[in-house]
């Protein structure tokens, strides 16, 4: 990174400073004192107070912007960028959906259920045996990973609970003798219905 002489310091804080309509461009700027437009931008901001910089200020965000961003999660006057800097700023923890309550599985979730790493969990995506569903797995091409596509589980090094509810889920495999879950039982114990 090249350090900034006095006269390109100088050139450029004159430029700042002079009324918006008598201003050249920036690129014009860059070009006469040899430095990108966002060389000069960062400059200007080491350099130079905030109240005297020589583009318009982001507003300030107020009081009922911040109240809404806390009851709706979201501001309309305000970018998605916007606000994931003003909650990190403030050092806010918003509350999200319990995972239960979004459709699809996470991630990490497919890969310690198939015992694979996050990397291979984007790979077989890439591959088309999984797909994606609002930002999640779905789990319907989960439930047909397990059982059309065993060879991408690495079956044989998983632990023996891993291993039945593998089979469970639908992985074939004729050496384990599994006994699969039943509802045997839970519709006795159900009241009877209820006429209308």
């Amino acid at each position: 990174m090249r350090s900034w002489n006095v006269k390109e310091a100088r050139l450029v804080c004159e430029w700042a400073h002079q009324p918006n309509g008598q201003r050249t461009a920036i690129e014009e700027l860059a070009r006469l004192v040899g430095r990108t437009p966002a060389a000069i931008k960062e400059f200007l901001r080491r350099a130079l107070p905030p109240a005297e910089l020589p583009w318009p200020r982001k507003p300030r965000w107020k009081a009922h912007e911040v109240e809404v961003l806390r009851l709706r999660g979201e501001v309309e006057s305000r970018s998605r960028n916007a606000i994931n800097k003003f909650i990190k700023r403030a050092g806010w923890n918003p509350q999200k959906p319990d995972d239960e309550e979004q459709p699809g599985l996470t991630i990490s979730q497919v890969a310690a259920d198939l015992g694979i790493s996050r990397r291979r969990v984007y790979e077989l995506i890439e591959c088309g045996y999984l797909r994606r569903f609002k930002g999640r797995i779905a789990e319907s091409s989960f439930d047909a990973l397990i059982r059309d596509h065993p060879e991408v589980i690495p079956f044989h090094s998983l632990r023996p609970a891993h291993k039945e509810w593998l089979v469970v889920m639908g992985y074939k495999d004729d050496t384990m003798n599994v006994k699969m879950p039943s509802v045997k039982g839970l519709l006795k114990e159900r009241p009877d219905p209820v006429d209308r």
